[in-house]
């Protein structure tokens, strides 16, 4: 009989060493601020009142993948963050990379993102799309020198928000199209679509101090 009460008190010791360590574990594991089960934690958002919101975009930059330094930019902590504050990570020896700036057609500027795939495999697309009113000898020779070669974007919006669409290790697929219009009252443009997807984030913003060289416009 002392035998099994021994027994009996051993294994409630054993219960309550196993309940306490099973606890201390599912603290750890649900400690405010960190990763929970593998999930982010979230935080609410607040209905936006006020102040302008004007979609559109009024100025585009680009710069092919092999103008960065081989680094992934931007990365999934920017897209947790919700903007870019660290440094583009352009070449800069032995010449210094800058981005190349585009004068696209009035109102032809949109970009967008989606998530796709079922949840546990999911991600993003990213797409942008612009125009140049022309189809000269400086459209064909900038079409030309873009074929085949992926790149990165930038976008200003109307809200002078730099929008960031692509990154350095999924980069933009260029699809590029003209139309020459059939009579005078047409337009002639050469129209620019450029997606992927696979990203671990979305469309990421620019801080508002992050600054990023831009190549001088050629001479009218």
């Amino acid at each position: 009989m002392k035998k099994i009460k021994d027994l009996r008190l051993l294994a409630s010791f054993v219960a309550i060493g196993i309940y306490l360590f099973i606890k201390e574990f599912v603290q750890d594991l649900f400690t405010p601020g960190d990763a929970v089960l593998g999930l982010t934690a979230l935080t609410g958002l607040r209905r936006k009142v006020g102040g302008a919101k004007p979609g559109g975009n009024k100025r585009l930059y680009i710069a092919p993948v092999d103008w960065f330094q081989d680094q992934e930019f931007p990365t999934y902590e920017d897209g947790k963050l919700g903007e870019i504050t660290g440094t583009i990570p352009l070449i800069l020896l032995p010449t210094p990379m800058k981005f190349i700036e585009l004068q696209c057609a009035y109102d032809s500027t949109k970009f967008s993102f989606a998530s796709k795939g079922k949840v546990g495999s999911q991600s993003f697309e990213q797409n942008i799309t612009f125009k140049i009113n022309r189809m000269d000898k400086q459209a064909i020779a900038l079409v030309t020198s873009l074929l085949n070669v992926p790149c990165v974007i930038i976008a200003r919006g109307m809200d002078n928000i730099n929008y960031v669409i692509g990154n350095t290790e999924v980069p933009l697929e260029l699809e590029i199209s003209a139309d020459s219009g059939a009579k005078g009252s047409d337009e002639k443009f050469t129209s620019f679509t450029c997606k992927n997807d696979g990203y671990m984030h979305p469309v990421v913003p620019l801080g508002a101090d992050v600054v990023f060289p831009v190549e001088a416009l050629p001479a009218a």
